[in-house]
């Protein structure tokens, strides 16, 4: 489900979650950053039991999937939020490299 929004900083933003696992889940948000810049970004985040989800910067999978210097109207953050979705093999790889983060050794 896409959630369209204005953020406490009164910009627009919109964002979608899908379950990867049983307590993981893949959030695609899309808003504008100091910068300027329209920016989509894939995290995971952690389904906690009150319902919350929790998201470690340096540690959970965070990934930049569009950055585009642009205003950020209500039509630009939605259509660059659905171009995420529009094209079926960066959706599929999108979910496949979040999963296959968390399956990897960790490393000291």
């Amino acid at each position: 489900m896409m959630k369209l929004y204005k953020n406490f900083h009164g910009n627009w933003a919109c964002e979608s979650q899908f379950d990867l696992t049983d307590d993981l889940v893949l959030i695609i948000h899309t808003t504008k950053r100091y910068s300027g810049n329209l920016i989509t970004t894939a995290q995971v985040a952690k389904l906690e039991t009150n319902g919350w989800t929790s998201h470690a910067p340096f540690s959970d999978y965070n990934k930049t999937i569009f950055n585009e210097s642009c205003r950020a109207t209500r039509k630009a953050v939605k259509d660059q939020h659905e171009q995420v979705f529009s094209d079926m093999d960066r959706w599929q790889e999108i979910r496949y490299n979040a999963i296959d983060f968390y399956n990897q050794p960790a490393t000291i």
